[in-house]
């Protein structure tokens, strides 16, 4: 793996880890202030949102973790974080497959109907500020359907089942999500157009879809986002924002 990134002051490389993202918060411990890698060739203990488990075969798939500590690298609105994190990911996912790469509200990438990336933010305060951040992204690579789970199989996917543009590297692709990232920086600096170029990858816009959190569920019309980065449904009782919650395409019949 690749040691040497621009703005990168550590790079962490483990052969198995419980989550690169717990990692990533004992570094912040440690290493306040600092910017770091976190990367591991399998997780134990691998997790999405809502505490979900998120499986990570050894070998498999892009786990990894990126830890913002540096002051000028915590975003002013870092509510929008998760989205810019999938349009990088959407980018460079789009360098390796010709296969459309959609973006599922509010922290998945799908190819298909299938998930293939999952992001999970996390942050640390200081006072009402952010004063660090940790991007964690788990991006299926080498599974094929069989090694999935039986109950995952009809909805996870991975990067080898589609048409490729590239081998598959891992170091390679490392190393374009982090240049692509810093880059593009400048992005989460225009909310608006931030909003516009992620709905234009946006999974079920326009369609009818369930919505459900802790405090109700119902279906509605998916018309795009807010400027904080939230879902906007119409439904028969005018447009209800979301602010947290899962989404569904509604079955028909």
């Amino acid at each position: 793996m690749p040691i040497n990134f621009p703005h990168i002051d550590s790079f962490q490389h483990f052969d198995t880890i419980d989550s690169t993202n717990s990692e990533a918060q004992r570094f912040i411990q440690k290493h306040p202030g600092k910017n770091a890698i976190i990367i591991a060739d399998a997780q134990t203990a691998g997790r999405g949102r809502l505490r979900r488990e998120w499986h990570s075969p050894g070998g498999k798939g892009l786990w990894w973790s990126l830890v913002l500590g540096q002051p000028e690298w915590i975003p002013p609105n870092h509510e929008l974080l998760s989205l810019y994190a999938g349009i990088v990911t959407g980018m460079v996912l789009s360098e390796w497959t010709a296969a459309p790469v959609k973006q599922k509200w509010p922290n998945d990438l799908y190819i298909g109907d299938k998930k293939i990336c999952g992001i999970l933010i996390e942050r640390k305060w200081l006072g009402n500020l952010p004063g660090s951040a940790i991007i964690g992204i788990g991006i299926n690579l080498l599974q094929s359907p069989e090694d999935f789970a039986p109950e995952m199989r009809e909805t996870a996917t991975s990067l080898i089942q589609q048409p490729l543009l590239k081998e598959i590297n891992r170091p390679d692709m490392l190393a374009a999500m982090i240049d692509i990232f810093f880059k593009n920086w400048d992005l989460l600096k225009s909310p608006e157009t931030l909003i516009q170029r992620w709905q234009c990858d946006a999974l079920w816009l326009d369609e009818i879809v369930e919505i459900r959190n802790e405090n109700q569920s119902f279906s509605g019309k998916f018309r795009g986002l807010n400027k904080s980065g939230h879902a906007l449904i119409e439904t028969v009782a005018g447009v209800k924002i979301v602010v947290d919650g899962e989404f569904s395409l509604r079955k028909s019949g």
